[in-house]
């Protein structure tokens, strides 16, 4: 069944976003990505809508690559990580999508961001859970941040 070309932003009926959480690796750990949006002046993570007959995966491909300028395939992407949350503004209802790549992009790359985002920047651990307001985006980014621990350590 296709999905309906704009959702009703109810909670029965959320507008789905996904995104993908860029990281890259630095000294001690790792950095990751935020950007913040003109609209509100929030900090968050690239994402985007989900467009009819379009799948999480690409629908977070795009958007990443829309945002920021970098690129990842289907296969960059952790197969056993995937968060998701939901929640509302002002009444209306937003599913979000988190993907998480096995790689991180190299220290040295450039960020391009598009006309949808003021700033955007690196951020540690801490200093994104420091500036990220929504609690949903917080425990977003300490699973993705537990993960890369894990997956590191085995390096």
């Amino acid at each position: 069944m296709a999905r309906k070309i704009h959702a009703d932003g109810t909670p029965e009926d959320p507008v789905l976003a996904a995104g993908i959480l860029v990281w890259r690796k630095v000294n001690n750990g790792f950095e990751f990505l935020l950007v913040r949006n003109a609209k509100h002046g929030t900090w968050g993570f690239p994402k985007g809508h989900v467009q009819p007959e379009e799948d999480l995966t690409s629908a977070a491909i795009r958007e990443t690559e829309e945002e920021t300028g970098f690129k990842f395939n289907p296969e960059d992407l952790a197969p056993d990580f995937l968060d998701t949350c939901i929640y509302t503004t002002k009444g209306h209802w937003k599913r979000i999508f988190h993907f998480l790549p096995t790689g991180g992009v190299p220290p040295t790359s450039e960020v391009q961001l598009s006309g949808e985002h003021i700033e955007g920047g690196w951020k540690s651990e801490a200093e994104a859970l420091a500036i990220l307001k929504r609690q949903e985006s917080r425990r977003t980014l300490i699973r993705a941040a537990e993960t890369l621990r894990v997956c590191l350590g085995r390096r």
